[in-house]
């Protein structure tokens, strides 16, 4: 659970990042603003696995 919590801190901080360079070199600072939640929800989806991606791991053990 732990690498899953890591991995979504990534998401979140490497979305953000992202959105943050591309409002600045835009100046449109909206983009950011929407990117927020949308970095949080990436990063929410990837702390809980799909069933997918539980059967992946189960298969890699």
């Amino acid at each position: 659970m732990n690498k899953y919590k890591r991995n979504s801190m990534i998401v979140i901080i490497a979305s953000l990042s992202l959105f943050s360079i591309i409002s600045l070199i835009t100046g449109n600072w909206f983009i950011f603003l929407a990117s927020i939640p949308a970095s949080l929800l990436g990063g929410m989806t990837s702390l809980y696995p799909t069933k997918l991606q539980w059967k992946n791991s189960s298969t890699k053990i």
